[in-house]
Parts: C-alpha cells; sequence; structure tokens
C-alpha cells in the first residue's frame, strides 16, 4: 500500500493510520512500514511523533537511517524536468517552487531546451503574459497578514499585545468610589489566564490589599490613581508568582 503522509499532515493517510483511524486501512503487529522520504527542517518533531505511533502499534519501521538505499526523492531530476519540457514545448516558462537558487537552475534549464520566453519571478512580483512574451515589471505588497475572526487586519501593535496575554494573562481591577475619592466598596481584583495555581486566594488578597493602600495614597497626594493602581498591581503580581500580567483598571464613582 502506497500512503502519503511521510511530513506527517494531519489530514494524510499515513496520519491517519498511525493513529488507528483510517477508514479502510489498520496496521498490525508485525507490519513493515516503509518510509522512503527525508524529513523536511522543522517536521522533524512531528514526523517522530508519527513514527512513535506506529511503533506503538506493532510496526517495523524502515527509514533512510536504517536502510539509506530506500530513500526516493519527491522531486523530478535534472533529467526529468528536461524530458517534461521537451514533451510540452512550451512558448514560455515560469518556474515555481523553491530556493532562488532553484528557479534560475530550472530556468537555465529551459532556455537550453530551446523554450525564448522564459521568466524568474520572486513573490511580489507580477507577469503579464502579452500574446506569446512575458513581462514583468510590477512589485505589489506580500507577505504574511494575521486577520481576526471577521475578517479584521491585526496590526503588529495587536500582535505584541495578545503575545504578552498569552505568556502573563490579565488582571482586571474594579473600583468603586465615592465621591469624596474614597472606596466605597473594597476592590475587585480577578485574572484571565494568570497562573495563580494552589496560591490563587492568598495572591488575590495580597493584590486588593495593596490596591486600598495605593488608591489611599493617590487620593491624597493628587496622583494619576489609575497608572498608580496598574503599576502597583503589576509588582505584586511580580512579587507573589514572579510574572507581570496586563493590568486593567476600571473606576466607576458612586452615583455618577
Amino acid at each position: 500500500m502506497l500512503a502519503g503522509g511521510t511530513q506527517a499532515e494531519r489530514a494524510s493517510a499515513m496520519y491517519r493510520i498511525a493513529q488507528g483511524n483510517h477508514r479502510w486501512f489498520d496496521i498490525e503487529a508485525g507490519d513493515t512500514v516503509i518510509m522512503s522520504s527525508r524529513t523536511i527542517p522543522g517536521y522533524e518533531r512531528a514526523v517522530q511523533s508519527l513514527l512513535c505511533d506506529l511503533l506503538r502499534r506493532g510496526a517495523r519501521i524502515h527509514t533512510r537511517f536504517s536502510d539509506p538505499h530506500i530513500h526516493s526523492s519527491g522531486h523530478a531530476s535534472h533529467a526529468e524536468q528536461r524530458r517534461m519540457i521537451e514533451l510540452l514545448r512550451p512558448n514560455n516558462f515560469v518556474p515555481v517552487h523553491g530556493t532562488l537558487h532553484h528557479l534560475m537552475r530550472h530556468a537555465e534549464l529551459a532556455r537550453n531546451a530551446g523554450v525564448n520566453g522564459v521568466r524568474v519571478v520572486e513573490n511580489g512580483r507580477c507577469v503579464l503574459v502579452n500574446d506569446s512574451t512575458l513581462e514583468h515589471d510590477v512589485v505589489v505588497p506580500h507577505g504574511r497578514t494575521a486577520v481576526a475572526v471577521g475578517g479584521n487586519v491585526l496590526h503588529d501593535d495587536d500582535l505584541t499585545e495578545r503575545a504578552e496575554l498569552g505568556r502573563n494573562g490579565v488582571a482586571l481591577i474594579t473600583l468603586l468610589l465615592d465621591a469624596s475619592g474614597k472606596l466605597a466598596l473594597p476592590p475587585r481584583v480577578s485574572t484571565r489566564g494568570v497562573p495563580l495555581n494552589d496560591e490563587r486566594t492568598v495572591t488575590l488578597r495580597s493584590v486588593a490589599a495593596n490596591v486600598v493602600r495605593t488608591v489611599d495614597e493617590a487620593r491624597r497626594h493628587g496622583h494619576d490613581m489609575e497608572e498608580d493602581v496598574r503599576r502597583v498591581v503589576r509588582r505584586a503580581f511580580a512579587d507573589a508568582i514572579g510574572c507581570r500580567p496586563a493590568v486593567e483598571v476600571h473606576i466607576s464613582w458612586l452615583g455618577g
């Protein structure tokens, strides 16, 4: 049986076989699996996990490390590429896939095979097909763009903020003040994604106590209460658990 997915792609046949949830095929103890490909850099961990899943199912695995002669390339050889060009006899040729080095070598092969219209195009370059010729002198913006749910583009500041929230979480401080600026109720401290573990109650009480003192000092000295509370809360969490979450302070006035 030939199965795709030697890079452990999650939708591939090989991945589903290793997981034991392929619709028509299963691995049994003693079956032989031959992985005839090289692992693409960056996929090593996923491929090793795939091999481990196959071993757990009792498979005997052969790779290019155990059997160096079984490797089969997934890319055409120089002779095969030239033969394809000779069969198709194209008027124009634009090589795709690979580094600039690969593209230029493929383009050189096409010229040597008699193709007149050959262009090497990198990401962002437009190709204009004009009768039997190729022209490209326009560059368009390109690259990765992060998009939120709903299609809104996420800018660098948004991504930085999201990364910070992912690392340390967020603490929410809610203050209800009376007309004189004093706390009408104890401050409410809640968190999302902050690694408090078993010290949650103790830590939140300690943070709340720091907030009470900070609100009183800011009121008496005319400081920026919101900024003072934010700074003290971040320091209190750092002292307690070693991380500084993002802090949002919400101030409401009694009767206001």
